[in-house]
């Protein structure tokens, strides 16, 4: 059994380009990507896959051909800093590296699963970046997508162990850096492959190795709890997703693998173990939904899927009715509650999540909020164009990976029939509660809306009222200083400090309604509603008329109301703002002093923000 670094011309680096903007630390990525291949992997006949993983640990001397490794890792390094040409990010590769290989024992990750195992063709598309199929499935459908799985390895080393009907097939590859072997003449590869031997025979489709027919000493235990055939994906040097303990690490896969593969999970076709020590936590239909965080606002860093909206796909994928349809896909729908602020569509392939945001499924103003999620499953014609159009990292529904224009059409045409669907399911919004563009509604009354126009200034902000009830220091007239009289400036014996006040801020052109709570003469409460572009980001803002006008000799400007959530769903940003990001919004705020009925209805102003 060797280490191989095959012969080439290219001089990559430590961090070349197949892994970078793999952050280290960053679960998600990882744990979709491997969950996403065992899924693929599952035995057509059962329709199901058991998925197991074990946090554990190996003395460093059981990493396979630590040699073959050690030798390629520190000539590639000697000569990249003889030359010159270590970079930064190349240099913290090889702390992560050093420090493994000083320690006496090293962190391992095992995924094992219970599919259909890996052959030697599928090894050979493992292996081969860009060689394998959507089409075929078990040896993972992204492509290039194991490369993900070396961003949890301090090593960048990771090996495969497959059972098959035929026996064991297995290997590994290691990601370095390229070195010059000894005659300083033969370029020598970054990638290391895990064999028994090489075969000399390179073609464009053929991996050129004679895989290994016995599982390393430390693959064996996980191989032997594989009963008839399954897959074992250990990736070496494991650096625990950056947490502090096991307990958390086993917390970050689960959380990942109820956010991201909730119908499989739903329907039985997945379950998953994660195994630390002595602890087995399983994570199956019945359990999902205690995983999940309703107000998680992140799984990780830069997550593509926040935790608190997939919790609300698992409550309408649990709770949600069933929508009928002449698509032959699953479509689960629930209207919300009045402390749930916008509507959702959630997309998943094949147990798996894809997006919220597809084309030509946004448009749902004036219609009553709600949640849906939509699941495609194979043998589908929008499974075939949703599949082919999220692109490499399966987080979008994108168009323009379809080449062939027709597609693209039936793509739009099929997206807007689920769009039409959900419309009909929810209803529009009565009179009596959607008050159409250009009007605002206050309790029982209305009023004309502010008509603004993309030319129209930013309001100007008045001084905040100071503590005896002044309008604060006057900063035209130079602040905490007052005219005698005389033409000269006298300092105030108190001068007053400038107070805090809203960001200025670019009017916003969006349909906005509001509706007043009023207790005792006082107005207690504000319920708001936006509806803006799914793109843009705003600020809601409430406004205290100040009854002047263009006709005014002396304007004044806009006073704000200090505001305060009413509710655990809505954040406000500062003390004058709430910021949305698109779609519809609801938000109860509290006007912090209330004011009396009798002052006059409050304003709602909402600005740009970005």
């Amino acid at each position: 059994m060797e280490l191989i670094f095959p012969f080439q011309k290219t001089s990559d680096g430590f961090s070349t380009a197949k892994t970078a903007g793999q952050e280290k630390g960053r679960a998600e990525p990882v744990v979709r990507e491997l969950l996403q291949n065992c899924l693929d992997a599952r035995n057509q006949e059962s329709d199901r896959v058991e998925v197991v993983f074990t946090v554990d640990e190996i003395p460093r001397n059981q990493i396979p051909c630590l040699k073959d490794y050690r030798r390629a890792y520190t000539e590639a390094r000697r000569q990249r800093e003889a030359a010159g040409v270590l970079s930064a990010p190349e240099q913290n590769i090889c702390t992560r590296i050093d420090n493994v290989l000083k320690s006496s024992k090293t962190g391992v990750l095992f995924c094992r699963d219970d599919g259909n195992g890996l052959s030697e063709d599928t090894m050979n598309r493992l292996l081969s970046e860009g060689n394998t199929s959507k089409a075929e499935g078990g040896a993972g459908s992204v492509g290039v997508g194991h490369l993900t799985a070396f961003a949890a390895s301090d090593l960048r080393y990771i090996v495969y162990g497959g059972k098959t009907a035929e026996g064991f097939c297995g290997s590994g590859r290691a990601l370095l850096a390229a070195w010059l072997d000894e005659d300083n003449e033969t370029i020598r590869s970054p990638e290391g492959t895990l064999a028994e031997e090489e075969t000399k025979q390179h073609t464009l489709f053929d991996s050129g190795y004679f895989y290994l027919n016995d599982p390393p000493g430390f693959l064996e235990k996980q191989m032997a709890a594989v009963a008839d055939t399954g897959t074992v994906i250990a990736i070496m040097g494991f650096d625990d997703f950056g947490c502090e303990t096991r307990e958390e690490v086993a917390t970050t896969i689960l959380k990942n693998a109820a956010a991201h593969f909730l119908p499989a999970i739903f329907n039985g076709r997945m379950t998953v173990t994660v195994r630390t020590g002595h602890t087995n936590r399983v994570l199956d239909s019945s359990k999902a939904g205690d995983v999940l965080d309703p107000q998680g606002r992140l799984i990780s860093k830069e997550v593509e899927l926040p935790e608190g909206i997939a919790y609300r796909s698992w409550r309408t994928i649990n709770e949600g009715q069933t929508v009928d349809n002449e698509l032959d896909i699953d479509i689960r729908f629930r209207p919300l509650s009045e402390n749930e602020k916008y509507t959702r569509v959630n997309f998943y392939r094949d147990g798996m999540w894809i997006t919220y945001k597809a084309p030509w499924v946004s448009s749902f103003s004036g219609y009553q909020p709600f949640d849906a999620v939509v699941m495609v499953e194979q043998g589908n014609e929008l499974y075939d164009l949703i599949r082919d159009s999220e692109g490499a990292t399966h987080y979008h529904i994108n168009q323009y990976n379809l080449a062939d224009g027709r597609k693209k059409k039936r793509l739009r045409t099929l997206l807007r029939k689920v769009t039409s669907l959900l419309k009909e399911q929810a209803g529009k919004i009565s009179q009596e509660e959607y008050v159409p563009t250009g009007f605002a509604a206050f309790g029982t009354g209305t009023k004309q809306a502010e008509i603004v126009t993309p030319t129209a200034r930013t309001r100007k902000t008045a001084e905040e009222p100071d503590e005896e009830g002044g309008r604060g220091p006057d900063i035209e007239n130079g602040g905490g200083k007052s005219d005698n009289g005389n033409g000269e400036n006298n300092e105030d014996p108190k001068p007053k400090v400038k107070p805090a006040r809203p960001k200025r801020g670019r009017p916003a052109r969006i349909k906005k309604s509001a509706r007043i709570e009023q207790q005792d003469g006082l107005i207690t409460s504000l319920l708001i509603s936006v509806d803006s572009n799914p793109h843009s980001a705003v600020g809601v803002r409430v406004i205290r008329e100040t009854g002047s006008d263009e006709t005014c000799d002396r304007q004044l400007g806009s006073q704000f109301y200090r505001i305060k959530p009413a509710d655990d769903l809505t954040a406000v940003t500062d003390p004058w703002e709430v910021r949305w990001e698109g779609g519809i919004g609801i938000f109860k705020l509290m006007l912090d002093p209330p004011p009396p009925a009798a002052s006059g209805v409050p304003a709602v102003d909402l600005v740009v923000r970005r």
